[in-house]
This record gives structure tokens, C-alpha cells and sequence, in this order.
């Protein structure tokens, strides 16, 4: 679990319409159920962030999974789009930070305006996109730029240092 806030420099979201039925912000978890022993046991691709926005990168992990798989919410936030984009279906979730997980190609099972909590069912895994039998899950800011979705499941390590 992380918590994730202003002071780690992410942006505050446009939008608060976030109701007591989610789960606090920045409580994450593995979008396939259940999750690995060893999540990188599962990475097909990991994440390689392009140098800039529009330049060739990875902006995300490719997860192995078979086709049908259900696909859940990695955090609590809001569907802001669910349907098909070029030749796969995709799942875009707005959540409370800023943050913007995507899950591809996944067959949705919410629509857009949806409010999910973490770990709730979005979909199941289809075919198409650049990846055969896996889960591409992508994460950006608020800024737009691409993060890896990983961080969100590593235990932040706070360390503190003498003042002298």
C-alpha cells in the first residue's frame, strides 16, 4: 500500500467526486486476482519511459494472463473511458491525486462515470494490441507523464536523517 500526495509531486485532481464507498486514496493493489508470489514473474514487458511524450518507449508492463481473465481496479477513482480505441478495448480509471491507470485490452465491463473501488472487477482480458496473452497496464499523472505502475505496489521507505 501507498499513499500518494501533493508532497511527492503529483498534481491535485480536477475533480473530488469521489463518494465514502471507494477506498482511501492511494491504497493500491495488483489489477489480476490473485495477485503472484512473485509479481515479476508475471512481467512480460516492463515499463520504458519515453525520453519525451511523443517519442517510442513502454508506457507501461505487459502482465501475462490468459484471455478472459477478469481485470480488476488497481485504486479507487472514477471510469473515464471504457470502449475501444484503434483496434482493442481499454479501460481509463481517474483517481484521487491525479493519477490515471489504463488497462488494455480489456473487454469493460463499466462505462464511463463509473466510480470503482480497489480490487473491484472492470473487465476481462481480450485479445489485440501489441501484447498476446497479457495485461498492459499503464499509469500517468496528472501532468501526463507516464509513471510505472509498479511503484504503486512497492512500500514507500521513509528515512529520516539527523539535522546537525
Amino acid at each position: 500500500m501507498v499513499t500518494v500526495n501533493a508532497d511527492s509531486g503529483y498534481a491535485v485532481p480536477a475533480t473530488d467526486r469521489v463518494t465514502s464507498e471507494l477506498s482511501p486514496p492511494g491504497t493500491w493493489t495488483w489489477p489480476l486476482v490473485p495477485p503472484p508470489p512473485d509479481r515479476a514473474d508475471t512481467i512480460v514487458n516492463g515499463f520504458e519511459p519515453p525520453p519525451a511524450p511523443w517519442a517510442a518507449g513502454h508506457r507501461g508492463v505487459d502482465i501475462a494472463a490468459a484471455t478472459g481473465t477478469r481485470v480488476h481496479a488497481a485504486g479507487s477513482g472514477e471510469v473515464t473511458f471504457a470502449g475501444v480505441v484503434v483496434d482493442r478495448p481499454l479501460v481509463v480509471i481517474e483517481h484521487p491525486g491525479g493519477l490515471r491507470t489504463t488497462y488494455e485490452p480489456v473487454r469493460p465491463e463499466v462505462q464511463a462515470g463509473d466510480l470503482v473501488g480497489v480490487g473491484e472487477p472492470i473487465g476481462s482480458l481480450a485479445t489485440g494490441g501489441h501484447c498476446s496473452g497479457c495485461l498492459h497496464w499503464g499509469l500517468r499523472n496528472a501532468a501526463g507523464v507516464y509513471l510505472d505502475p509498479m511503484q504503486l505496489l512497492t512500500p514507500v521507505q521513509i528515512r529520516l536523517y539527523p539535522v546537525r
